[in-house]
């Protein structure tokens, strides 16, 4: 069975997945401490704008978190990519943030939807991590903690390269 994390929905541009609103959040337990450098999410609608400030934090308790940077996940024509990285010509497609230079590794990464910026959250389907050693452990690896909205698995994915998206 395949797994679409963090909610069960594959990546499409047909308006299908699931909508985070302010507060909403799930944290990640990779049971291992992990450099997470990039974050990348699919929106699946492609037909206008949405956007809302996502923030990332880390922890190495699972109980106290320190903000690591704010994502703007603000959707724009051709601002999305597909799986090659080739531009898309609608809204829809991989958002991303890289940050996290330094390589600092914590083993409990959250990602909470801080506030909307336009309409809402885009909607999404499948969340990516990646990590400066390519070590993030294959989904079967490591645990979903907790969901501030509804959930089924989270995953992740190795990074191939170190080149820029």
């Amino acid at each position: 069975m395949e797994v679409h994390p963090p909610y069960g929905f594959s990546n499409n541009a047909s308006d299908v997945g699931w909508i985070w609103y302010n507060g909403d959040n799930f944290t990640v337990d990779f049971l291992t401490a992990e450099a997470v450098d990039t974050f990348r999410v699919w929106s699946v609608y492609a037909g206008g704008e949405r956007g809302a400030t996502w923030e990332i934090l880390s922890s190495d308790n699972g109980t106290t978190f320190t903000h690591e940077t704010n994502f703007t996940y603000d959707t724009s024509v051709g601002g999305g990519v597909n799986d090659d990285n080739s531009t898309r010509s609608d809204y829809a497609g991989w958002y991303s943030v890289s940050f996290n230079v330094v390589g600092n590794a914590h083993r409990y990464w959250q990602v909470l939807d801080a506030g909307a910026l336009v309409n809402h959250s885009p909607r999404s389907a499948e969340v990516q991590f990646f990590s400066q050693t390519a070590t993030v452990p294959e989904p079967s690896s490591f645990a979903l903690l907790s969901l501030g909205g509804i959930g089924l698995a989270i995953g992740a994915s190795r990074r191939r390269t170190r080149a820029s998206a």
